[in-house]
């Protein structure tokens, strides 16, 4: 998150959003196999919802605590508040939420587009649909596991990228 906030003017470089999005990359190309291929992975795979939720809450658990102990327990605020503008309601101020807005149909539509729209989409859904018949047509079905794990991470990532900006980012706010 270093270099969000440029220069003594308080104004926020233009590439902030970009370096935001550039970093959830990252995230998700390098957190997600370690997460989909560690045998945390099996229980992710579960059919019982209620595993799913304790392993996910379990390993959000870890990855916080992994945080505090690299950057410590001070938050961050970042600037690029002065990209967005603010509405007053009364004596309070608030981000504009326009930009996320737009940035989540945009997202969505993408995704949309994506599985419906796509060669690899339509693999992705038939996988979905029946994984044992899309083995046995030959599809790779570990590579698809991992692709929609590692496209999961990066959404999860890029929806934390674009919020960061409209917060404070504080240790443990993932649990409020």
């Amino acid at each position: 998150m270093v270099g969000i906030y440029l220069g003594n003017s308080g104004e926020a470089f233009p590439g902030s959003y970009l370096a935001l999005i550039v970093a959830a990359l990252l995230v998700a190309v390098i957190v997600g196999p370690i997460l989909e291929k560690r045998p945390a992975a099996l229980l992710l795979r579960s059919r019982r919802s209620a595993t799913v939720v304790l392993v996910t809450y379990g390993i959000f658990l870890v990855l916080e605590d992994l945080m505090k102990i690299i950057w410590g327990s001070i938050y961050y605020v970042f600037e690029p508040y002065t990209l967005l503008g603010n509405v007053s309601l009364g004596p309070l101020y608030y981000v504009d939420l326009h930009f996320a807005v737009i940035a989540a149909i945009i997202v969505g539509l993408i995704v949309w587009g994506g599985l419906n729209r796509t060669r690899i989409g339509k693999v992705v859904l038939a996988v979905i649909h029946d994984s044992e018949i899309s083995g046995a047509m030959g599809v790779n079905i570990r590579r698809i596991y991992m692709g929609a794990f590692i496209a999961g991470v990066f959404l999860a990532a890029l929806g934390g990228a674009l919020t960061a900006p409209m917060i404070s980012v504080t240790p443990g706010l993932g649990s409020m």
